[in-house]
């Protein structure tokens, strides 16, 4: 099956960068022929092509038309039903609040799937799209990279904040004080805090306990630390054999961050701290959350989708391209962002663009479409 995966952007190592990375290689992996579409490339599309997968800026240069397309974002998405008419679509949603993940509707767009609960609400208030086409379906980890760490000790050592979001200005003070309180060395990985690792794998088995949300800690919990869902957004819990089923519904992400990361709140989600515990979760991720499996149960879900394609599309032509170029008008801010992010990058070479008044002027003109 050649399968398009339509991503915003394949330069840094965040969620769905990762998530289009490791789809990638385990359709490759299982016999397929998958091809990557990006408008921004960087490190992860070169560990993309170096496997000998085709990564594409521009659709235009792909020599065939791929059976499927998969979508995790709206405006690669709406490139690629432009590109290839006819080619039916499976779209993604990860972020529940993200004008970025904004859900669209399209008649080729046959499935909708959502990575945790508060991603199919987000869906379901769509109310074009037809509820029978909304599946859920959380994240996976690559567990031959992320592999099961030694068992941990009785009493922690060492603790890490794994989060692009981890700076003086978010978590990361609060985090600071309450492993001083509980005598833990702490380090921080994340580009918040400039240490960004394209193989976080590498690093996180040196630790037991791990502060991160959703796809980070997923694979913390892989390795076997003990987890603190923690981040930007706010404090959850420490995932146990007894909460693990209902973090997971909401993927360890913002929907279970409810209350604000102070010292003393940190403080006593580390009194929860069992090893035996740690050891029962990272047993059920490593059963439930592998990518092989999951990319098995992707390919079947394309396969019903092509299926019901070949039976027959409930649009013409010119409903279709109607359709399209409504969309596209709709999404006509993301192309000024585009346009934003390349002035950016060609001003990354000069002195002055890495100053504090710089930083800021770019987070405040990439934030926001308008």
């Amino acid at each position: 099956m050649r399968i398009l995966i339509a991503n915003r952007r394949l330069c840094d190592y965040t969620g769905t960068e990762i998530v289009t990375r490791d789809l990638a290689l385990a359709f490759r992996s299982l016999g397929h022929q998958p091809v990557v579409y990006s408008p921004w490339l960087g490190g992860p599309a070169r560990e993309v092509e170096a496997a000998g997968i085709p990564v594409h800026r521009d659709l235009r240069l792909l020599p065939a038309a791929p059976d499927v397309v998969h979508g995790n974002h709206p405006k690669p998405l709406l490139d690629a039903l432009f590109r290839f008419p006819g080619v039916p679509a499976v779209a993604v949603c990860h972020d529940a609040t993200s004008p970025r993940d904004e859900p669209v509707f399209h008649p080729r767009i046959l499935r909708y799937v959502a990575v945790d609960e508060r991603c199919r609400r987000r869906l379901a208030q769509e109310a074009a799209i037809p509820r029978d086409r909304i599946l859920v379906r959380p994240n996976a980890v690559d567990l031959a990279r992320f592999t099961q760490r030694p068992p941990l000790p009785a009493v922690p050592a060492r603790a890490v904040v794994f989060s692009n979001n981890a700076s003086w200005r978010t978590h990361l003070p609060a985090v600071r004080a309450a492993c001083r309180r509980a005598s833990l060395a702490l380090d921080v990985v994340g580009g918040g805090a400039r240490a960004q690792l394209s193989r976080p794998e590498t690093v996180l088995g040196q630790y037991d306990v791990v502060f991160a949300k959703a796809r980070c800690a997923l694979e913390a919990l892989a390795t076997g630390a003990a987890v603190v869902l923690c981040d930007a957004g706010g404090l959850g819990p420490m995932v146990t054999p007894a909460n693990v089923e209902h973090l997971r519904r909401f993927n360890f992400g913002q929907g279970v961050l409810t209350r604000r990361p102070t010292a003393e709140a940190i403080l006593a989600e580390l009194q929860h701290y069992d090893a035996s515990d740690a050891a029962r979760v990272c047993t059920r991720v490593r059963a439930e959350a592998g990518l092989e499996p999951s990319a098995r149960e992707w390919v079947h879900l394309y396969t019903e989708v092509v299926e019901e394609a070949r039976r027959g599309l409930p649009t013409d032509g010119l409903e279709e391209r109607t359709a399209l170029d409504q969309l596209q008008a709709r999404w006509g801010w993301e192309a000024r962002l585009e346009r934003q992010e390349a002035w950016w990058q060609m001003l990354e070479p000069l002195p002055f663009v890495g100053s504090p008044l710089a930083r800021i002027a770019r987070r405040v003109t990439l934030s926001w479409p308008g």
